[in-house]
C-alpha cells in the first residue's frame, strides 16, 4: 500500500515571517518516508525580499516494506543555512538541536507539532488595560533583549499611580454596577408588568390574559411645557390638591384613568414631577400615543377599568365616553388585577377617576366589591350623566347627572369616605348665579389616621370662569359675589416650593437617585 505525504514549506523573509510549516500525514500503522527540500529567499529580484516563498515538495513513494520516519533535527537540517540562522535568532536557540526542540516539539502521541516563532505567537488577552500594557511592554523588552543577546530583558513600562487608581476605580465601578443589576433582577416586578424584556415570549406576552402594561421611562420628559413647574389641570386641581390635601403626603402612588395625553388637563403630572409614581390609563389609541411620547414616570395601559369583577372589552367614542356600539373596543380589567400586576400593591394614595360616564359602576365594584381590600387615601371623581345609552349593558344605559351624583355619593358613603368639597366649578344658572362642580373629592379618614397626619376637612377650588357681559355678576370673587380661594397665588407658590423640597429630602433617605419604577415602594404592603 502506498501512502502520500505532502509537506508545505513556508519561508519568511526579513524578521517578520521566518518559519516553515511542515505537515505530515501518516497512513494506518504504516511507515512512510518524508523527503523535504528546503527553499530560501527568492532570487528573482531584491524587491521581493519580504515576499513569502511557498514550495510544495512531494514525498517519495514507498515500497511495500515501508520507509523510515525522519526526526525533527533531520527536518531542520533540510532548511537552508540562512533560514536556520534567522530562526535561531528569533527563537534564541544556540544550535539545530535547540531549534528543533523549540520549533518542532513532540506531542503525547509521539508526533511532531509545529510551533510558531515567539514573535508570532498570540499572547493571552489581558483582563484590563493595565494588564494589556504590562504584557505588551514585557513582550517588547524580551524581543529587544534577544536581538541584543543580553538575556530575557526587563520591561521599562511603569504605570503611573493615577492610571492604577483609575483602573482600580473602574473595576470597582463595574463590580458595583454588576451588583446593582443583580439586585434589581432579584427584586424585579412580576413578569408582564413592563415592556417585553430580552428572553420574554412576545406572542405569549401579547395574547395572554394579563393586562398589557408598559413600563415607566427612565429618561427625560418630553413635555410641551418644557421644564416649567406649573399647573397642568384645567382648573388648578393639582395645585389645590397639593397645597390643601397632600401637604403631608409625599412620594405617593396614584392611579389616573382616562388621562388623555398625560399633560394637558392632567391632575397627576405635577404630583409626578414632585416625586409621585403611578399607573395611567387611556382607552383611545391616538391619545395613548401622545401619552406614551411624554415619557411619564408611570406605568401605562392602553385600556380602562372594568365595571365588574371580570376582564372584558369596552367601547369608547372619540370624546372618551363609553359607547358599546363603537367600532373601537378596548381591554378593561378590574382594579385588583392591575394592583396584582403592579407587584401586589395594596395602597393607592390618590385615585383620579374619570372613565367616560360609568364611574359609579367602577366605584361600586372597587370600593365595595372585588377591590374592597385595597386602601385609598384620596379619591377625585369627575362624572356626568349618560345621554346616549348606546348598548344593552346596564353600565351604558341613560342616566341623568343628578341620579349619577346621588349614586356616587351613596357608594362613597358606604365605603367610609368623607366628602370634603368640589373642584372645577361651572355655572348652572347665569342669571341667578348658581354653580356646581365637575370634580368631587373624598378622603379616607383611616388612611390619614394610621399615618399620624391630619385629615383634610375641606378643599377650596378656583373660581368658575367669568360670565357673559349681560350677566349682573360678571366674575366670581368680585363685587357682591365673594369667593374663597383657600390660599392666595403667592401662598400657593411658596407651598409648592416647600412641598418639592420636602419630597426630595424624604426620597433621598430611601433612594439617592430617584428611579422611575421605584421597585421597593411598589412591593411595600401597608
Amino acid at each position: 500500500m502506498r501512502g502520500l505525504v505532502r509537506c508545505a514549506l513556508l519561508v519568511a523573509a526579513h524578521a517578520a515571517l521566518g518559519f516553515q510549516i511542515l505537515e505530515a500525514k501518516t497512513g494506518h500503522q504504516q511507515h512512510q518516508s518524508l523527503r523535504a527540500s528546503a527553499g530560501g529567499l527568492s532570487a528573482a529580484s531584491s524587491a521581493n525580499e519580504h515576499d513569502v516563498a511557498l514550495e510544495e515538495v512531494s514525498a517519495q513513494q514507498s515500497s511495500g516494506r515501508g520507509v523510515e520516519r525522519m526526526d525533527a533535527e533531520g527536518l531542520i537540517a533540510q532548511l537552508s543555512g540562512e533560514t536556520r540562522e534567522r530562526l535561531r535568532r528569533l527563537t534564541g536557540a544556540g544550535d539545530d538541536a535547540a531549534l528543533a526542540a523549540e520549533m518542532l516539539p513532540t506531542s503525547a502521541e509521539g508526533q511532531l507539532v509545529l510551533v510558531a516563532p515567539p514573535h508570532l505567537r498570540r499572547p493571552q488577552r489581558a483582563a484590563s488595560l493595565l494588564g494589556l500594557g504590562v504584557a505588551r511592554a514585557e513582550a517588547d523588552g524580551q524581543s529587544a533583549a534577544r536581538e541584543s543577546g543580553s538575556g530575557a530583558g526587563v520591561s521599562d513600562f511603569a504605570p503611573s499611580a493615577e492610571f492604577q487608581a483609575a483602573e482600580a476605580s473602574g473595576e470597582k465601578g463595574r463590580a458595583d454596577s454588576a451588583a446593582e443589576t443583580v439586585a434589581e433582577v432579584a427584586a424585579g416586578l412580576p413578569w408582564g408588568v413592563g415592556s417585553p424584556r430580552t428572553g420574554d415570549s412576545l406572542p405569549v406576552y401579547h395574547y395572554s390574559s394579563m393586562p398589557f402594561i408598559d413600563g415607566p421611562k427612565e429618561w427625560e420628559y418630553s413635555l410641551e411645557s418644557g421644564d416649567n413647574i406649573q399647573s397642568f389641570s384645567s382648573a388648578q386641581q393639582d395645585v389645590k390638591l397639593l397645597t390643601q390635601v397632600f401637604e403631608n403626603v409625599t412620594n405617593g402612588f396614584y392611579v389616573d384613568s382616562n388621562a388623555g395625553d398625560g399633560e394637558i388637563n392632567s391632575n397627576t403630572l405635577l404630583l409626578e414631577l414632585a416625586g409621585w409614581r403611578g399607573l395611567i390609563m387611556e382607552p383611545r389609541p391616538y391619545f395613548y400615543m401622545n401619552l406614551w411620547s411624554k415619557w411619564r414616570k408611570a406605568w401605562l395601559f392602553l385600556g380602562c377599568i372594568s365595571p365588574h369583577e371580570n376582564s372584558t372589552k369596552l367601547g369608547f367614542d372619540t370624546d372618551g365616553n363609553i359607547d358599546m356600539l363603537s367600532g373601537h373596543m378596548i381591554h378593561a380589567h378590574p382594579m385588583k388585577a392591575f394592583m396584582a400586576e403592579m407587584g401586589g400593591r395594596k395602597t393607592i394614595d390618590f385615585w383620579n377617576l374619570h372613565s367616560g360616564n360609568y364611574e359609579a359602576e367602577i366605584l361600586n365594584e372597587t370600593l365595595l366589591g372585588s377591590g374592597s381590600f385595597l386602601e385609598f387615601g384620596v379619591v377625585l371623581v369627575r362624572f356626568d350623566g349618560r345621554r346616549a345609552g348606546r348598548g344593552t349593558e346596564p353600565y351604558v344605559q341613560m342616566r341623568s347627572r343628578d341620579a349619577t351624583e346621588e349614586l356616587i355619593f351613596e357608594i362613597c358613603h358606604n365605603a367610609s369616605l368623607t366628602h370634603i368639597g368640589g373642584l372645577d366649578p361651572y355655572w348652572i344658572n347665569h342669571v341667578e348665579p348658581r354653580y356646581g362642580f365637575r370634580d368631587e373629592v373624598w378622603v379616607n379618614p383611616r388612611y390619614f389616621e394610621t399615618r399620624g397626619i391630619p385629615t383634610p376637612a375641606a378643599i377650596r377650588s378656583a373660581p368658575p370662569p367669568p360670565l357673559a357681559d349681560y350677566s349682573p355678576h360678571p366674575a366670581a370673587g368680585t363685587g357682591d359675589f365673594p369667593w374663597d380661594y383657600g390660599y392666595s397665588r403667592v401662598e400657593e407658590i411658596g407651598k409648592v416650593k416647600l412641598y418639592f423640597n420636602k419630597s426630595k429630602s424624604e426620597a433621598a433617605l430611601m433612594e439617592p437617585i430617584p428611579k422611575a419604577h421605584r421597585v421597593g415602594a411598589t412591593k411595600l404592603v401597608y
